[in-house]
């Protein structure tokens, strides 16, 4: 099981990373690469949350 700082640090870097995909994608009229950003952020928002969960897990 990872560390809930590892969690949250890949989820920051998906979120950053898939913006930036999303922003280049949406330049250059990629709608494909445009979602594909769009989804690679949502994961990132979901290892944050699982982060996140873990922290208040570990305070039990």
């Amino acid at each position: 099981m990872k560390d809930p700082k590892t969690d949250k640090a890949e989820g920051t870097a998906d979120r950053v990373f898939g913006k930036i995909k999303e922003m280049f994608a949406r330049m250059f009229g990629e709608k494909e690469r445009e979602a594909e950003g769009r989804r690679q952020q949502g994961r990132g928002h979901l290892h944050e949350t699982k982060g996140e969960a873990k922290d208040k897990f570990k305070e039990f």
